[in-house]
């Protein structure tokens, strides 16, 4: 068994600084967010890659602007 750590939608709604219906409506619409699964009803997205997709935003931005 793993000690994989898993977010919810108000979770990473918290740690992003939107609400939860902006997760949801991001979600639905395809836009760019991190990487997920459902678990029935309840969307879960591991940990270890919302690091790694907050990183990889972050270096873009960075990138973006250093021209």
């Amino acid at each position: 068994m793993t000690d994989t750590k898993y977010y919810t939608v108000n979770e990473i709604a918290k740690l992003l600084h939107i609400t939860e219906g902006t997760v949801r409506n991001r979600l639905c619409r395809g836009d760019d967010m991190p990487p997920h699964f459902r678990a029935g009803r309840r969307v879960l997205f591991p940990a270890d890659q919302f690091t790694q997709w907050t990183e990889r935003l972050a270096s873009a931005c960075v990138n973006a602007h250093n021209g």
